[in-house]
């Protein structure tokens, strides 16, 4: 991943084997993004937290970081409801399709294929001015 495809608040996972194994696959939300030297490091933090509960915060480097695989499972989790044939989600002056296990964010007539979870945070927040909500 590069740094300027993130913001804060995007979710990630982090493949790091050698330091951080148990957190491959664990959904964490980006909370601060610096140059450190010649490299980006990324805060993270859990998603979820519950009250008067410690939860460790790491810091990354960016070739450490890796994008979440969109699905329809966690656009589910996200609280975005598909229309009966499970193809399209709207909201506002937007969609976004379903198409041969791809997904397309359709703005004004244009598609935009979105692969990652944080891309479409990208695209939803200047849309609707909200964050997508995290079930």
């Amino acid at each position: 991943m590069k740094a300027n495809e993130l913001r804060i608040g995007n979710l990630v996972t982090v493949n790091n084997p050698e330091y951080h194994p148990k957190l491959k696959g664990v959904i964490l939300r980006v909370t601060s993004i610096s140059l450190n030297g010649d490299d980006y490091s990324v805060g993270l933090e859990h998603i979820n937290q519950k009250p008067n509960t410690y939860y460790e915060t790491y810091s990354q480097f960016i070739r450490f970081i890796e994008p979440i695989k969109l699905t329809k499972k966690l656009i589910t989790d996200f609280g975005i409801v598909f229309e009966k044939d499970y193809s399209s989600w709207i909201k506002g002056s937007f969609n976004l399709e379903s198409k041969n296990g791809n997904f397309f964010f359709e703005v004004y007539s244009h598609y935009i294929q979105v692969e990652c979870v944080h891309q479409l945070q990208n695209l939803y927040f200047p849309l609707t001015g909200e964050e997508l909500p995290v079930c």
